[in-house]
């Protein structure tokens, strides 16, 4: 492979040699090859990290605080997200968390609370729930983030009446079972409270 060859000017005044640069063509090539590479794989890169993140399902468990709720007493839905990128999308105002809870014995009538993105960085949302019977209560969260598909949650929460002042064994036992979903996928995982 030569890059310098001595060559012939057809204008020479003079029968000297006249001594010019030649590239091949294939060395442009290469390098045009290279760099048009190079721009590809910047520019889709990023690209399908946006994809990545807009199908991929928020891993987030849900769980009732106090475990133990008496009728009358507020209960508060807790949805937490352990991965940094899930509590970076639920961060700010455009996240809502939206909690619907109805009796499973009987209709009382569906009530829904809303809360708008997590405050921190923790990755915590909550939502109050008025809990005004003892018994069964059934009752679904859904987290909407912009971007990401939304996650659904189930939770059975056993209301102690208010008067029972001591929980026994057998109530503290199921008190409540969950069921997540990450939206079809199976993400979420399950806790029993």
């Amino acid at each position: 492979m030569r890059y310098l060859r001595p060559m012939r000017h057809a204008n020479d005044t003079n029968d000297g040699l006249t001594t010019r640069l030649v590239r091949p063509l294939y060395a442009r090539k290469t390098v045009w090859l290279i760099f048009v590479a190079a721009m590809v794989f910047a520019l889709a890169l990023p690209v399908a990290i946006t994809i990545q993140q807009s199908t991929a399902s928020l891993a987030a468990h849900v769980s009732i605080w106090p475990a133990h709720p008496r009728a009358g007493e507020t209960a508060r839905l807790v949805v937490s997200l352990a991965q940094a990128d899930d509590r970076a999308a639920a961060r700010g105002p455009w996240a809502q968390l939206i909690a619907t809870w109805d009796m499973t014995a009987m209709e009382m009538g569906a009530q829904q609370a809303t809360a708008q993105g997590a405050q921190n960085d923790d990755g915590v949302l909550t939502v109050p729930l008025q809990l005004t019977m003892p018994g069964s209560w059934l009752v679904h969260a859904t987290l909407q983030t912009p971007g990401r598909p939304a996650w659904h949650g189930t939770i059975e929460v056993i209301v102690s009446p208010a008067t029972d002042v001591a929980l026994s064994s057998n109530s503290a036992s199921t008190a409540g079972n969950v069921c997540d979903s990450g939206g079809g996928t199976g993400s979420g995982g399950g806790m029993r409270i």
